[in-house]
């Protein structure tokens, strides 16, 4: 079920699957634009208001059974990775990046481990301010990816995760 509701500045945005339940209260309003059935993945886009719009928020939840090893270093390497791979590309350039280790509660009393990262990606005249949640729960890495070239969106879309419940 996905409902969307305007408030005032806000945005309220309603997600739940059989994975995340979450009423995250963003500044950008968000409409699904891409949802998998096989793995739950699901991308959100901020609804543009002109044809002009060049840069939308962006939201994506998504899933990787890829993980090696259920250790906190290996999550660690796994995000380490993702950011390597990003660097790689040579039209952009990665700057203010930074991480911090943290833990998400789920099902109720589990406490998996999770790590925020955040990130400036710069490419000619565009800026955009990044933050994504990787939280590991058994072989599999759960992403929560939000990107806007209003770091403001990006802020309060980190505030909001405290309200993220896993089940």
């Amino acid at each position: 079920m996905l409902c969307l509701a305007g408030c005032w500045s806000s945005y309220n945005l309603d997600i739940q699957s059989d994975d995340i339940t979450w009423k995250p209260n963003l500044k950008a309003d968000m409409q699904v634009i891409s949802f998998n059935e096989n793995n739950g993945d699901m991308v959100f886009q901020e609804i543009s208001k002109n044809e002009d719009d060049d840069n939308l928020d962006t939201l994506v939840i998504a899933s990787d059974d890829e993980l090696p090893k259920t250790t906190d270093a290996s999550l660690s390497s796994y995000v380490q990775t993702s950011i390597n791979h990003l660097k790689l590309i040579w039209w952009y350039d990665l700057s203010k990046e930074k991480s911090k280790k943290t833990s998400i509660v789920w099902e109720g009393a589990n406490v998996y481990p999770a790590i925020l990262k955040t990130f400036n990606i710069v490419s000619d005249e565009t800026e955009l301010s990044v933050a994504q949640l990787y939280i590991e729960k058994n072989k599999t890495v759960f992403m929560l990816s939000y990107a806007s070239s209003d770091s403001s969106h990006t802020k309060k879309f980190v505030n909001e995760l405290s309200s993220l419940k896993m089940n």
